[in-house]
């Protein structure tokens, strides 16, 4: 494929429109350095999120938060994914907003 101004353009396009699709759905995405992009589905972010709440909330330090999580099944959690996750568990409004709905669906 030839890159130039317009193909980049749709491209782009294409990528935002499939993102803006899949969050309205409730799908995730995990935007970062340490692996790029992880990406899963509405029931699969419930799946990791109420595993990985308790985790953080009772965990002294990231890499016990990457052991628990690797022992419940989730082996993409290596120590940089856990280093993030456990750092910035209170600076996200829409994760808290998210774990919020998590609990209440569980009620």
């Amino acid at each position: 494929m030839e890159r130039n101004r317009e193909t980049v353009l749709q491209k782009t396009e294409k990528d935002r429109a499939n993102y803006e699709d899949r969050l309205s759905k409730g799908d995730y995405y995990f935007l970062g350095s340490a692996h790029g992009r992880m990406t899963g589905t509405a029931d699969g972010a419930r799946m990791v999120l109420s595993a990985l709440l308790p985790i953080i909330e009772t965990s002294k330090d990231a890499k016990e938060v990457q052991e628990r999580m690797v022992q419940a099944g989730f082996t993409f959690f290596d120590d940089r994914a856990s280093e993030a996750f456990f750092t910035n568990r209170t600076d996200s409004k829409v994760l808290e907003d998210r774990v919020g709905q998590l609990k209440q669906d569980k009620q």
